[in-house]
């Protein structure tokens, strides 16, 4: 199953809680940089994976706050 159908499973279906595995292919397959997106479309899809990703985190706990947390922070672009 794609990530696209995945998230589309969980969105349908928000008690679907995907394995931990899926989960860190799922915020790998993510674009972080969604927020900086001049297409609207691009911006739209991005906002509603992280609420799907967000909501995971929520059900899932500590473990899959800790990927999501990893990603965010090698994904996210840094300016320093």
């Amino acid at each position: 199953m794609s990530h696209k159908e995945i998230f589309r499973s969980y969105y349908k279906n928000p008690n679907n809680l995907p394995t931990l595995e899926t989960f860190s292919g799922l915020c790998n397959h993510h674009d972080w940089t969604y927020l900086y997106s001049d297409d609207h479309s691009v911006y739209k899809r991005g906002s509603v994976e992280r609420d799907i990703l967000l909501e995971i985190v929520e059900q899932g706990g500590a473990g899959y706050a800790k990927v999501y947390n990893i990603m965010a922070q090698a994904r996210l672009p840094s300016y320093g």
